[in-house]
């Protein structure tokens, strides 16, 4: 079954929240509406900034693990394509 990872920009303290949901459309429009996690209530508004479609939750969850481990900057860095950012990062691969 696919699943995707998805990553929100949190505009109220311009954060970044990683999530994994099998309807991505749902899932996004809950976290708009207040309905999502915890997290995203406290910093909304949210807007979807990433989006990848995977084969398996399990998948989607490798993903959300490895974005989840880097930094603000980097997070930044790779929705705005800074690729200059990105390849000084060591995690970078």
């Amino acid at each position: 079954m696919k699943a995707y990872v998805y990553i929100l920009k949190c505009e109220g303290n311009d954060t970044h929240f990683t999530g994994v949901t099998h309807d991505l459309e749902r899932t996004v429009r809950e976290h708009k509406l207040g309905k999502g996690g915890r997290y995203t209530k406290r910093t909304a508004p949210v807007s979807l900034r990433y989006s990848r479609k995977c084969k398996n939750m399990n998948e989607a969850k490798a993903y959300q693990k490895i974005i989840r481990r880097w930094p603000h900057y980097v997070k930044r860095a790779f929705l705005e394509n800074d690729i200059e950012t990105l390849m000084k990062f060591k995690g970078w691969k």
